[in-house]
């Protein structure tokens, strides 16, 4: 685990995503199987880009929401 603040980290996991968010683990797992969402695998891990998320979020809201 990284020793920096999530401010500071460039990725964040999927769980720190979800709180940054507002949204449960589940929804947002669900969300990086969406294409163009602000993620990469490393191995098992999910890494959620911290500086694109709120973007591709804010890109979501003014296309009228996310269709899971």
């Amino acid at each position: 685990m990284s020793k920096l603040p999530m401010e500071q980290r460039l990725g964040i996991s999927v769980p720190e995503a979800a709180e940054l968010v507002g949204v449960s683990k589940s929804l947002m797992y669900q969300w990086t199987h969406i294409e163009g969402f602000p993620c990469m695998r490393v191995n098992r891990k999910i890494v959620v880009s911290r500086e694109r998320l709120p973007i591709w979020f804010n890109e979501q809201i003014d296309k009228g929401g996310i269709a899971i």
